[in-house]
């Protein structure tokens, strides 16, 4: 309609490739993973070294 290409579409398709560890196929579908999986892996890391430093738990019930 708008003639404007989905930035989003293929993600998921692209991150089942990256967890098969098809690397290639994954940058084909969509080259957007690589800076998702970027800040996803950032972010879990400074949850981790925050909540290792403070002792707490990750998830609280």
């Amino acid at each position: 309609m708008f003639k404007i290409k989905c930035s989003g579409c293929g993600l998921s398709t692209a991150d089942a490739f990256l967890v098969r560890g098809d690397f290639e196929r994954a940058v084909a579908t969509n080259w957007l993973i690589i800076p998702v999986w970027m800040v996803a892996i950032y972010s879990f890391k400074t949850v981790l070294s925050v909540n290792t430093k403070t002792k707490e738990k990750l998830w609280q019930n």
